[in-house]
C-alpha cells in the first residue's frame, strides 16, 4: 500500500504536469519537509486549522504554489508575501522558484519565530523573514516602494490589502516583472499585488474602487486541469495594478 505522503506527492506531481508547472524531485523532497515542520510546529503553534493537518497538501501546498499556474515573477523579483502565517504561500514558492527573492512578513512573533526555523531547516537562501504590521513598515526605508509584487492568501479585505500592500511595491523597474494569465490572455506588468481569495468579491472591489479612484482590477477563477477540489472552487486571483495615492 502506498503512504499517505507518497499519495499527495503523486496528487500533486500528476496536477502540475497537466498545468505545464514543472517541480523538481528535489523540489518535491523540500515540499514534504515543509509539511512535516508544519505539522510539527503546529502542535504548539496555531499556524494552520488542527482541521488542515491531514490535508496539508491539498488546503495550502496546492494553492500555495497555484500563484505559479496564473502568475509568472521574472528572475530576480523581490516578492513580499503579506500575512505569511506559517509560511504560506511564501515558503512553498520559495522552493519552487529559487531565482526570485521572497520576504515573509507577519506581525505575530510565534508564528515568525516558528516560519524562521522553518526556513533555516530548508537552507532556502532566497528567503526571509520579518515580524512587523505591514502599516508600521511600509513607509520604512528597505521596505516602502522596494518590491516588484506582493502577494497574499486571503488575509484581509481588498480595501486592506490594497491600504497595506501597495506603498511596498516599486514605482520604477521593467515593464515585464509580472506576468498574469487572464483566460487565454497574459498581461505583464512592472509591479502588482497579487490576492487569493474566495467568494463573490463584487461588492469588496467596488468599495475598494470608492476608495482609491482609478484603481484597476483583474480577475481570473483558479481552474485548473485534473483536480475536483478547484472545477468547483470559488477562488479567485486578484491583481491589483501597482496605485499609488
Amino acid at each position: 500500500m502506498i503512504s499517505k505522503p507518497i499519495q499527495d506527492e503523486i496528487w500533486l506531481r500528476t496536477i502540475a504536469q497537466k498545468n505545464g508547472l514543472s517541480i523538481t524531485d528535489i523540489q518535491f523532497q523540500r515540499l514534504g519537509a515543509y509539511v512535516e515542520l508544519l505539522k510539527r510546529w503546529n502542535q504548539g503553534v496555531n499556524l494552520i486549522s488542527r482541521k488542515d493537518v491531514d490535508r496539508i497538501w491539498s488546503n495550502h501546498i496546492l494553492f500555495s504554489i497555484a500563484f505559479l499556474f496564473k502568475v509568472d515573477f521574472a528572475g530576480g523579483c523581490r516578492v513580499l508575501d503579506l500575512g505569511t502565517g506559517g509560511g504560506l504561500p511564501g515558503i512553498p514558492l520559495s522552493i519552487l522558484r529559487p531565482d526570485v527573492s521572497f520576504v515573509l512578513l507577519d506581525s505575530i512573533n510565534k508564528k515568525i519565530k516558528a516560519v524562521e526555523d522553518m526556513v533555516q531547516s530548508l537552507q532556502l537562501p532566497n528567503a526571509s523573514v520579518v515580524c512587523s504590521r505591514a502599516e508600521d513598515i511600509n513607509t520604512r526605508r528597505g521596505y516602502a516602494n522596494s518590491f516588484d509584487a506582493v502577494i497574499a492568501r486571503a488575509v484581509a479585505s481588498l480595501e486592506d490589502l490594497v491600504k497595506w500592500g501597495m506603498p511596498f511595491l516599486s514605482v520604477t523597474g521593467s515593464a515585464n516583472m509580472i506576468s498574469f494569465k487572464q483566460g487565454k490572455e497574459t498581461v505583464s506588468f512592472a509591479q502588482a499585488l497579487v490576492a487569493l481569495k474566495g467568494g463573490d468579491l463584487t461588492a469588496e472591489m467596488e468599495k475598494t474602487a470608492r476608495r482609491y479612484p482609478g484603481i484597476k482590477f483583474r480577475s481570473t477563477d483558479l481552474v485548473l486541469n485534473g483536480n475536483d477540489v478547484l472545477q468547483n472552487s470559488e477562488r479567485k486571483f486578484i491583481l491589483v495594478e501597482n496605485y499609488h495615492r
